[in-house]
Parts: structure tokens; C-alpha cells; sequence
């Protein structure tokens, strides 16, 4: 038999450019890059190669449409092969949409909106549990974690048994030939004994309140003054404020949102990442520091001790005395040369090829179900 022949077709749905956000985009660039010419499954999305993120700006009318109808659509007429995977639980609505004939495999990140509502209505937080509820239409569910996999089984009542975790992986990315000039200039403005990581958005569940208490904590302990460096999402002006006066101005650099290349400039510049959230599905930046060999401090809540395990330091992420005791600990050489160490291992365990191949194993099992 031909080699194409012994291949099994599998269709990707990502979430539309119109409504993903940027983690669902590299966890669907990122499986797709892990792929290699041998492999078994031969996987392509409806939406064509991912490409560089595109930027889709919609109206209201416009969104709705292509939510409803245009992309159910396109679901519908590109699902080909054995099996479709869907590769974000906020799309679990497509279920309906892949033909009756093929196995289905759904990927859950997370389930923060049973948790932490945060800017969410009433009517949004009713149509994400409506959306997520059809999860039991999957033949097997794909969770980025165990923490997550437990969020499934209590908040969705979902038999465990239907739920195979597969972690996502960690990339680092070379840097070079992108222009780093405007983020080197703000980066050289740094100043301080210990230069702290922050990553990401700025909602409430990210906890980054605990911020201007902690920085105070660690300058009463130490009679040093250390300087925060934010990628991702401003700071909202309070917060904002709240750490320059605690700081100064010379020791808050906020970068704003950078490119995957220019994330590197952001990592080479830190001594410590800090992740004080009170909720992850996964909590991607712990695995990213430390695969660059940047010490982590996290917050002993959700997914994060068991993505980290031994290789970070853990605090109450309600006590900001006890991130200021993590951070004046990890200001010590031989706790920073540890944890760069255990982390950089502890990271190796974490590629998008064993996810992708972690998902292979999925599908052998939902095709089997058939």
C-alpha cells in the first residue's frame, strides 16, 4: 500500500482570527510547526496554514455573522478525514458542525469564566457555559493540564475517563535579524537590584495588584529598590501609579504588546519572572522563563505548582510579604543559579512535538471509539 494511502486525514478548527485570541492562535501555529513529513496523521486546518497572526477587525453585525453562520459554514463543507479537532473550548459549538461520520477531539484550556467572571455580563457568562456544556458531544477532550482536567469533571460533571491530558510545549525563539531598537531603548532604562518579569493581561484574576505592596516589602527587607518590567497589556493608571509610588518612575518599564522575537528581548532583561495569578488553565510564561533559564516565582494556586513542580517558588497570592520573601530569596545567587537550573530542565519537558504527538495518541484513541 502507498505510503499517502496508510495516512489518516484529520481537520483543524482554530478559533476565527475575529474572535481568537493570540494563545489560541500559537497553540494552533505551534502544533502545526511540530509536524513532520512521516507522521501518521496528516493535519490541516480550515482556515489554511496558520501563518502569521492575521488582524481581523470586525463589526458588531459582522462578528455575529461570521460566529452564527459564515464559519459554522466553513466547518461544515472543510471537515474532511477520520476526525476533527477542535482547538478551542469556546468553540464548542462547532461539534454540531463537523459530519456525523468523523470522530471529534476538543481541546480545553481553561474554564475561568465559572471562576472569575471578571468584565463578563450576565448574558456573556450564560453563553459561554452553553457553549462549553456541548464539550459532552466530544468523543475524547483533549487538557492542556490535570488542574484543568479536575475543572471539567466538577464544574461539567464530564466522566473522566474522557479527558487525556496533554500539556502544551514551550518555544524559544531566535531573535535575530528583527529590529529591537525602540524596545532595547526602553529596556536600557531599567534599573534596579532585581529586575522583575510581569506577562500578559491585566485582569483581576491575573492578581497584579499584589504588586505595589510587595515591591514596598522587598525595599523595607533589603533597602533596595527593585524595578518591574511589563510585556503585555498596560497597567491600568491606579495600578500604575500605586507601583511608582512605591518605585519611581525609573523602575517601571512597561513594553506594551511585543512580537514573539521581541519577547526575547523582554526575557533576556529580567532576573525573575513572577506569575501571582489566582487562576491558570496552564500558565504558559512559568514554562517560557524557565526555558530560558529565568528563575519563576508563582503562586501556589490552580495549575501552576504542577506545571512548575520543584523548579519555582511558590507564595500565597493573597500576601504580598510572602512574594517579597520569594523575591528577596531568589535575589540570592546560589537560590537563582538553582532554580535556572531545575528549570531549564523542568522545561524540557514541555515541546509542542510531544504535544502534537501527545494529541496523535488522542485520535488513535477517538477513531478506535468509532
Amino acid at each position: 500500500m502507498d505510503e499517502a494511502e496508510d495516512k489518516q486525514g484529520v481537520t483543524w478548527v482554530p478559533a476565527h482570527p475575529c474572535y481568537g485570541g493570540l494563545s489560541m492562535f500559537r497553540y494552533w501555529k505551534s502544533l502545526e510547526q511540530a509536524q513532520r513529513p512521516g507522521d501518521r496523521y496528516q493535519c490541516q486546518s480550515v482556515l489554511g496554514e496558520a501563518g502569521e497572526r492575521p488582524v481581523v477587525k470586525q463589526g458588531k453585525l459582522r462578528r455575529i455573522f461570521t460566529r452564527r453562520l459564515s464559519y459554522p459554514r466553513t466547518v461544515s463543507a472543510q471537515c474532511h478525514g477520520e476526525l476533527a479537532h477542535i482547538f478551542d473550548h469556546s468553540w464548542a459549538d462547532m461539534l454540531s458542525c463537523v459530519p456525523k461520520r468523523m470522530a471529534k477531539v476538543i481541546t480545553v484550556h481553561d474554564l475561568i469564566p465559572f471562576r472569575f467572571a471578571g468584565s463578563l455580563t450576565t448574558a456573556q457568562q450564560d453563553r459561554f457555559r452553553a457553549c462549553v456544556e456541548q464539550l459532552r458531544f466530544a468523543d475524547l477532550i483533549v487538557s492542556v493540564s490535570e488542574y484543568t482536567k479536575r475543572e471539567i469533571v466538577d464544574l461539567l460533571g464530564i466522566d473522566e475517563q474522557r479527558i487525556c491530558v496533554v500539556p502544551n510545549g514551550v518555544d524559544v525563539m531566535n531573535a535575530g535579524g528583527v529590529d529591537m531598537t525602540w524596545i532595547d531603548a526602553l529596556l536600557k532604562q531599567a534599573d534596579g537590584s532585581i529586575k522583575i518579569g510581569s506577562l500578559g493581561s491585566t485582569l483581576e484574576r491575573k492578581n497584579l495588584g499584589i504588586f505595589p505592596a510587595a515591591l514596598q516589602a522587598f525595599t523595607d527587607a533589603t533597602g533596595e529598590t527593585p524595578t518591574l518590567i511589563r510585556a503585555g497589556q498596560l497597567l491600568p493608571n491606579p495600578l500604575r501609579q500605586s507601583i511608582v509610588n512605591v518605585s519611581g518612575e525609573d523602575h517601571l518599564v512597561e513594553l506594551g504588546f511585543v512580537s514573539d522575537p521581541q519577547l526575547e528581548a523582554f526575557f533576556a532583561a529580567i532576573d525573575v519572572m513572577v506569575v501571582p495569578s489566582f487562576y491558570e488553565g496552564f500558565g504558559l510564561p512559568v514554562i517560557e522563563a524557565m526555558a530560558r533559564g529565568v528563575p519563576v516565582i508563582a503562586a501556589d494556586t490552580s495549575s501552576l505548582p504542577e506545571v512548575g513542580r520543584d523548579a519555582a517558588l511558590y507564595f500565597d497570592p493573597n500576601d504580598p510579604e510572602a512574594l517579597a520573601a520569594a523575591l528577596v530569596e531568589v535575589a540570592k545567587p546560589e537560590t537563582a543559579q538553582k532554580l535556572q537550573i531545575t528549570g531549564r530542565r523542568r522545561a524540557e519537558a514541555f515541546t509542542w512535538r510531544q504535544s502534537l504527538e501527545g494529541c496523535h495518541s488522542v485520535y488513535d484513541a477517538a477513531i478506535k471509539m468509532r
